[in-house]
């Protein structure tokens, strides 16, 4: 028997192929005698269509009422938390148990597109579901388990000589560089071809970089030349040379971290790059 969330999400997916607004449900907190557990699903097309279960009865009701059938129906803007069976009267009138309560976040699901355009903006479906999947990843770690999840991102950066030292908020440790992807900068901006995706500039100059090392949380760029003492900044997969990297953008890195997840749905790896970024050399 297939799994009820793949179910729900290949309903989403092929909702949006075929241009219909839909909308995500998901169970994120429960209190007392709740009729479905946290994690449950449910999919709703614009024309009330449902695939999934978040109660078993009168709260998919109320949604399809809400949020179905023409302009006043529309899936919410924005994701959104709402509550049932706050009091006695709500929970009977909701079909709840005695003393039940779900607390649930409705999120309008994004258009898909079929196969990369001619400016490599749009995902590909595989992708799409990738990304899906990691916003799922990423929701269960802040809404359900309650953690500060943020992305793989910088947090300081100084400066010893030729070497450059960025610090990471990372996810998930240890950092490591990604080897499935093509090195940037291997056909323009030579200066950073060592960088991995890093760049170091001196106001409008390129300054040549030697090598970079992880070294805990932080990635160490060592420079060609000395630095000059005002107007260094440090990038990473901010600048594009002109090459498009195959099935790709202009711009990228390789800098990601040990996330050990794996889509329910692809049974990719995904694991958290990090952020394109720019910061100033103190």
């Amino acid at each position: 028997m297939e799994n009820l969330d793949l179910v729900v999400l290949r309903a989403l997916r092929d909702w949006r192929l075929a241009g219909q607004p839909a909308l995500l449900a998901t169970v994120v907190r429960t209190w007392g005698s709740a009729p479905r557990p946290v994690g449950s699903t449910l999919a709703l097309r614009g024309d009330g269509r449902l695939v999934g279960s978040v109660s078993g009865g009168c709260v998919e009701d109320d949604l399809v009422a809400r949020h179905a059938h023409g302009a006043d129906g529309a899936p919410p803007a924005r994701p959104l938390r709402v509550s049932y069976g706050i009091d006695a009267e709500e929970a009977h009138r909701f079909g709840l148990p005695c003393g039940g309560t779900l607390e649930l976040v409705l999120e309008p699901v994004s258009d898909f597109t079929a196969e990369f355009d001619y400016y490599n903006i749009h995902l590909t479906n595989p992708d799409y579901e990738r990304l899906g999947e990691k916003y799922g990843e990423v929701m269960y770690r802040r809404v359900v388990l309650g953690e500060a999840w943020q992305p793989l991102q910088p947090t300081t950066v100084e400066r010893s000589g030729r070497v450059i030292t960025v610090h990471f908020h990372v996810p998930l440790p240890p950092l490591a560089w990604d080897t499935t992807l093509p090195m940037p900068h291997q056909n323009g901006f030579m200066e950073w071809a060592q960088g991995r995706g890093f760049e170091v500039r001196a106001g409008a100059t390129h300054i040549t970089i030697s090598s970079v090392a992880i070294a805990g949380d932080t990635v160490q760029i060592t420079c060609a030349t000395d630095l000059p003492a005002t107007s260094v900044t440090v990038g990473y997969a901010w600048t594009s040379d002109g090459n498009i990297r195959p099935n790709g953008t202009a711009r990228w890195g390789l800098l990601r971290d040990t996330d050990p997840f794996v889509g329910s749905l692809t049974r990719a790896a995904q694991t958290n790059y990090c952020v394109a970024f720019e910061m100033p050399v103190p």
